[in-house]
């Protein structure tokens, strides 16, 4: 399965710093995307380190594990513990985390890894799919029935994480994999993102502009930002059918 990708990020219209970071590796598949979190930009490095670990792992180990959603996992949890013990060798980086949600594509089909509140969608046709869990604080209260999916988008702790990379010695992975099918378009993005844009609002954009990857990140991001841009904003898309890729 061919596919084409785009990926873009941006500071937003209140942050100083851009705490967010991606790769994008079509020669390997790989794509990541983390949402750091700390002062002192402590969240450039944690979401730089992330990034790093995770396509240097899969990079020494993809001919050892064929699991590829395990690769990636394994990939998470090395970075946790590089993150972590990094966290304690500076004052200024103690209590550093990240988000980390990391794709994989190969012989047709798509590998995921999760770790904390950034999003990986599957936009086929009308439908949109939220495939990602969000380890938040908020995301329990809904799944616990306290509160309703419309009052999480606007709660005042929907930003508090449960589970996050590099803030303790061991986290927890999600992991999964689905079948690619031509003509679906794939989204990596951080909550700037998310936050911004509601589900609905995000599935019409990529109608719109699904052929045009690049073009497609650019407007998600404005519209982010039109909508205040009130954190960093990172977005990768990923459409199957024809074009470059594996």
């Amino acid at each position: 399965m061919k596919y084409r990708f785009a990926a873009e990020t941006d500071v937003g219209r209140v942050r100083r710093n851009n705490e967010d970071s991606l790769i994008a590796d079509p020669d390997r598949g790989l794509f990541v995307v983390a949402d750091g979190m700390g002062g002192h930009a402590a969240g450039e490095v944690a979401s730089g380190m992330a990034v790093g670990q995770v396509a240097g792992y899969v990079e020494r180990y993809a001919d050892i594990q064929s699991d590829r959603a395990k690769l990636l996992a394994q990939a998470i949890k090395k970075a946790n513990e590089a993150i972590y013990r990094n966290s304690l060798t500076e004052e200024r980086l103690l209590g550093m985390g990240t988000t980390v949600t990391a794709v994989m594509i190969e012989n047709g089909r798509l590998y995921w890894a999760h770790v904390g509140d950034s999003r990986l969608y599957c936009v086929d046709g009308r439908e949109i799919r939220q495939i990602s869990a969000d380890h938040t604080l908020v995301a329990q209260m809904v799944a616990d029935g306290r509160i309703s999916l419309e009052d999480a988008r606007v709660h005042h702790r929907r930003n508090v994480l449960v589970n996050a990379v590099g803030v303790d010695n061991v986290v927890e992975v999600d992991t999964g994999s689905e079948q690619l099918a031509a003509g679906q378009c794939w989204l990596i993005c951080s909550d700037g993102l998310s936050d911004m844009l509601d589900d609905r609002e995000i599935a019409d954009l990529v109608r719109q502009w699904q052929n045009d990857p690049a073009g497609l990140c650019r407007q998600l991001v404005s519209e982010a930002n039109r909508r205040g841009g009130v954190d960093n904003i990172t977005v990768v898309a990923i459409v199957a059918g024809d074009g470059v890729g594996q």
